[in-house]
């Protein structure tokens, strides 16, 4: 089985309109709501290239209601974590002239919740895939800014370019990294006489 997570899914609040002005009522010729997030977005991906996958994270309130009945619309396995408290973000995405986008913040996890999470993680075993999305999160957020902090000032938008290129080619070799010493490849590689 293959497995996502999303730490902080989402409802994503799509509108579009003619024209957006600051400050004055302003009418949409489109709206539409669509549960989100990385890990969710890849379930619902590969649900639809006909693999199966169970979407695992945390979700809270009304909008994690709605988070969950739109994947079972999917026909898209989940186990998430129900929170006791709050509820999961929404994110208003407007798209006029250009796009503005406003990103809730979500719940608070308790450590007993995340323990949750990571027991259901333990119990994944040969023949299961965990989606890779805590390395590029940790790549992006760890070389990506760091490098682009260091360089722009000295560089401009070269800087940024450079730590673009050095944080894809750290993440790669991150993947390369973490297929080597993963234990659903060596117990393909057995399963295959490799």
């Amino acid at each position: 089985m293959i497995y996502t997570v999303t730490f902080n899914p989402s409802l994503d609040y799509i509108v579009r309109l003619d024209q957006f002005t600051a400050g004055e009522i302003n009418r949409v010729n489109y709206e539409q709501v669509l549960a989100g997030g990385k890990g969710i977005n890849v379930s619902i991906v590969l649900h639809n290239l006909g693999h199966e996958s169970t979407a695992l994270g945390f979700v809270a309130g009304f909008t994690g209601d709605e988070i969950e009945r739109q994947l079972d619309a999917f026909s898209v396995r989940h186990a998430f974590v129900r929170l006791d408290a709050g509820f999961s973000r929404i994110n208003v995405k407007a798209k006029a002239q250009s796009e503005t986008e406003i990103n809730g913040q979500g719940p608070d996890i308790s450590e007993a919740k995340q323990q949750e999470l990571f027991a259901q993680l333990d119990r994944l075993g040969a023949g299961d895939t965990l989606v890779p999305s805590l390395l590029n999160l940790g790549s992006i957020w760890i070389v990506r800014l760091g490098l682009s902090l260091l360089l722009v000032g000295k560089l401009g938008l070269r800087g940024m370019w450079i730590a673009m290129a050095i944080e894809l080619c750290v993440r790669g070799a991150l993947m390369l990294w973490r297929q080597k010493t993963s234990k659903f490849y060596e117990t393909q590689s057995r399963l295959h006489g490799g």
